[in-house]
């Protein structure tokens, strides 16, 4: 197989890794959101178990920094335009750390570590990047509606997602790469 045409194959791979991710992130929000309209805590779900921050992940380990940064900045945008979710005010912060696990995540996706490490360095990245842009709005730009203990509490309320990615992003990238070996 000659190089370009190597190259297109991956490119034509990537485009649908970041189709199904971009897909998956915006309708994986919604049924949370749903299943938060059903049991009566609202968008609390979204907030909790941070559906979309899974897809972001998974298109990164798997598609490298470029699909991740894409799909970490288009998914909240288009989740937008169709549900009006996320909202305004959390929109520019989701999509930074959105952007932030799709670089890290993608940075390492040939990084000689487990897989869990891979995912603890690519969450704290996105933690931290989150916070210091949370830090440089209310200090920077003096604002009054950001509040710097919304980082703390936006990480205290997320924990339960964030463990569920500890959980499941390991469990689907081992069943990927178990595929992927089976058709070497």
């Amino acid at each position: 197989m000659s190089t370009s045409t190597l190259r297109r194959t991956n490119i034509k791979t990537k485009g649908i890794i970041l189709a199904l991710a971009i897909t998956t992130a915006v309708v994986l929000p919604q049924l949370f959101h749903a299943l938060g309209m059903i049991s009566g805590t609202g968008n609390m779900l979204g907030s909790t178990f941070l559906p979309m921050y899974i897809p972001v992940i998974l298109a990164a380990f798997i598609g490298g920094p470029v699909v991740g940064l894409i799909c970490g900045v288009v998914s909240p945008f288009i989740s937008y335009a169709i549900s009006g979710m996320p909202s305004v005010g959390i929109m520019p912060f989701m999509v930074v750390e959105l952007a932030t696990l799709g670089i890290v995540g993608g940075l390492l996706l040939k990084a000689n570590m487990p897989i869990i490490v891979k995912l603890l360095i690519t969450q704290i990245a996105g933690i931290a990047v989150r916070a210091l842009v949370v830090f440089v709005v209310v200090y920077g730009f003096e604002s009054q509606t950001v509040q710097m203990s919304s980082a703390f509490t936006t990480f205290t309320v997320a924990l339960p997602g964030i463990v569920l990615q500890l959980v499941l992003i390991p469990l689907i990238m081992f069943r990927i790469k178990g595929l992927k070996n089976l058709h070497e």
